[in-house]
């Protein structure tokens, strides 16, 4: 079961570090020949965050060339409480992190 119930992909420490080799890859994303390519985190205003809100710009994966590499920029809005924009990198950093522990089903 996919902890992702809606998109085909699972999360988890087992797959850190795991290569996968060009053959085996339908598409990456902000490889060695792609300059474009970035995490960044943005601290907001709680009225300016909509949870749960996911906007894609440019083509969905499922429409990229198979084999093909393509930039990559992921924005995150925030808000909170307790959240302050020193925590920013941090929270970059984790994304960074995290994206190695996603493997496809």
């Amino acid at each position: 079961m996919s902890m992702f119930d809606d998109i085909p992909v699972d999360v988890g420490v087992i797959y850190e570090g795991e290569r996968v080799r060009k053959p085996d890859m339908h598409v990456e994303f902000g490889g060695t020949d792609i300059s474009d390519k970035f995490e960044l985190v943005k601290v907001k205003d709680p009225s300016q965050v909509e949870d749960g809100k996911v906007n894609i710009i440019g083509p969905d994966i499922k429409d990229l060339p198979e084999s093909s590499s393509s930039p990559l920029g992921i924005l995150i809005e925030v808000s909170g409480k307790q959240v302050e924009e020193d925590l920013e990198g941090v929270i970059e950093r984790r994304i960074h992190h995290y994206c190695n522990y996603i493997d496809q089903l």
